[in-house]
């Protein structure tokens, strides 16, 4: 049997992680959020980019409320992995087209880029395979 405790407390980790430091923020505090990452074409007046934010933050503590409940038995729940992995490489995907392509991302948001690349590699090299009990 392989122990799986390190991908569990990643997982948690990560739960808590995005879903405060992402989606919570789309939620409660849009504004500040997209101002720390010195982003301006968000305008908190406007109730439509409100409602796109907080569909995000949505998005995100959904996500993170599957994670976190996967950490119990990640070789179980990998369906929760996989939804995790496929978000992560195609936020990855879309933070680079908007770095390189646009120039509409801040700083701030390498960083991101960065963070989020590295969590799929690990969980990834993490996941428990087929074979795996």
């Amino acid at each position: 049997m392989n122990d799986h405790r390190p991908l569990s407390i990643l997982m948690r980790v990560i739960a808590v992680a995005l879903g405060v430091g992402f989606g919570a923020t789309h939620l409660l505090f849009p504004a500040r959020y997209f101002a720390l990452l010195g982003q301006t074409g968000y305008d908190a007046a406007d109730p439509f980019h409100l409602f796109l934010a907080q569909c995000v933050g949505v998005v995100i503590v959904a996500l993170c409320v599957g994670i976190w409940m996967a950490a119990s038995d990640p070789a179980k729940y990998r369906l929760a992995l996989v939804q995790f992995l496929v978000a992560g490489v195609l936020t990855v995907l879309v933070f680079l087209f908007h770095l390189l392509v646009t120039g509409a991302i801040g700083g701030l948001e390498w960083l991101s880029v960065l963070a989020v690349a590295v969590l799929v590699a690990v969980v990834w090299r993490l996941y428990p395979r087929v074979d795996e009990p």
